[in-house]
C-alpha cells in the first residue's frame, strides 16, 4: 500500500508563490508602469526617455492624470461618472470666457472655473442620492447637457485668453522656471493632499466602506449620502482644475476637445487596480494606471503606429491588466 506525501511539498511551493505577489494593487500598477517604460523605451531606441520626450510628457500629462484620479474616487464608492470629459470641458471654456467677458484678473477666473466644476459634480451627486436614479444613467445625461448648454452658450469656437503683462496667473500654473512644467508640481501637491485624504482621515475609510457594504456602514450612522455627494464634487473640482491646466499651457479653451477623456480616465482607473465592484482602490494607483496610458501612447506615435491602433492596444492593456487583477485577487484569498 503505498501513502501519497509530496502534498504539503505542493502547499510549501504554493505559499512561496504566493509570498511573492504584492498584497497591494498600487504596487502591481507600478510594476506594470515600470514595465511598460522599460519596454517602450527599447521600442524607441532610447527616445521616450530623452529631455523634449519628458517634456511633452510633463506638459500634458497631468489634466488626464487628474481627471483618472477623480474616476478611481467616484468607482471607490461602487458608482460611475460619465461627464468627467464634459465637466473637464466645460471648466476650461468657463476659464477662458469669463476672462474675455469681464476682464478679471485671470486667478480669479481660474478659481471660478475650479468651483464651476465642482458644483457641476455636486450636481451630479444630488441627482445620484436625491432621485435614486443610478449614476451611470445620470451621469450619462448631464456628460450631454453640461457640453450642450456650454455649446449654446458659446458656440464651438476656440476661447484664446491673452493675460495682461502684469499678470503671472498662468506662468504660476503653467510656466517653466524650474525646468519642469509647473502642473507637475502643482500635482505633486494635490496628490499628496488626496492620498492624506483616502488613507489618514475618518472620510477616506467612510469611502471605502460605502463602496464595500453600503448597507452596513449606513446601519453604523456613516452618513452615506453625504459621502457621496463629496466624492462627485470632489471629482468635479478634480477635473475643474485639469481644465484650468489645459488652458494655462495653450492659452485657449477649445470646446470641441476631450472627447475621450472619459474613456481614458476610466481605462487609466482600471489599470491602476481601482475595484470596479467598489470599495477597493486609492490614488497612486490610478495615478501610475493614468500615466502607463500616456506612456503607451507617445511611445506608440514616436515609434509610427497609426492612433487608431494605439486604441486596440490600449484596450487589450486594459482587458489584460483587469484580468491579472482578478487572478491576483484569487491568489490572495487563496493564501489567507
Amino acid at each position: 500500500m503505498s501513502v501519497t506525501t509530496n502534498q504539503p511539498g505542493k502547499r510549501s511551493t504554493t505559499r512561496t508563490w504566493r509570498s511573492v505577489i504584492p498584497q497591494s494593487n498600487t504596487a502591481i500598477s507600478a510594476g506594470v508602469l515600470v514595465l511598460v517604460v522599460i519596454v517602450m523605451t527599447v521600442a524607441t531606441n532610447g527616445l521616450l526617455l530623452t529631455p523634449p520626450t519628458l517634456s511633452v510628457l510633463a506638459t500634458f500629462a497631468p489634466e488626464i492624470l487628474l481627471i483618472t484620479i477623480a474616476m478611481g474616487f467616484v468607482l471607490l464608492i461602487k458608482e460611475i461618472d460619465l461627464s468627467v470629459g464634459s465637466i473637464y470641458v466645460v471648466s476650461a471654456v468657463v476659464f477662458g470666457s469669463v476672462h474675455s467677458s469681464s476682464g478679471l484678473p485671470l486667478w480669479v477666473c481660474a478659481l471660478i472655473a475650479i468651483a464651476a466644476g465642482g458644483a457641476m459634480g455636486m450636481i451630479n451627486g444630488l441627482l445620484v442620492v436625491g432621485t435614486g436614479v443610478t449614476a451611470f444613467i445620470v451621469t450619462l445625461g448631464t456628460m450631454w447637457a453640461y457640453r450642450g448648454l456650454m455649446l449654446v452658450s458659446v458656440g464651438g469656437s476656440s476661447i484664446s485668453v491673452r493675460p495682461a503683462d502684469e499678470d503671472p496667473t498662468l506662468e504660476i500654473l503653467a510656466g517653466n522656471p524650474l525646468g519642469v512644467p509647473n502642473q507637475v508640481l502643482w500635482l505633486i501637491v494635490i496628490v499628496a493632499v488626496l492620498v492624506y485624504l483616502r488613507n489618514k482621515t475618518r472620510l477616506g475609510a467612510w469611502m471605502q466602506a460605502t463602496g464595500s457594504n453600503e448597507r452596513a456602514v449606513r446601519m453604523m450612522g456613516v452618513p452615506v449620502k453625504r459621502v457621496r455627494v463629496f466624492v462627485f464634487t470632489l471629482s468635479g473640482l478634480l477635473c475643474g482644475i485639469a481644465g484650468v491646466f489645459q488652458v494655462a499651457h495653450s492659452n485657449q479653451a477649445v470646446p470641441q476637445s476631450g472627447d475621450v477623456v472619459m474613456l481614458t480616465a476610466l481605462a487609466g482607473a482600471i489599470i491602476g487596480g481601482v475595484s470596479l465592484n467598489g470599495g477597493r482602490g486609492g490614488v497612486l494607483g490610478p495615478l501610475f494606471g493614468g500615466l502607463t496610458l500616456r506612456v503607451i501612447g507617445i511611445g506608440l506615435v514616436m515609434m509610427g503606429v497609426i492612433e487608431y491602433w494605439t486604441n486596440v492596444i490600449t484596450a487589450v492593456a486594459v482587458i489584460l491588466t483587469a484580468w491579472a487583477f482578478m487572478s491576483f485577487d484569487r491568489w490572495r484569498v487563496g493564501r489567507k
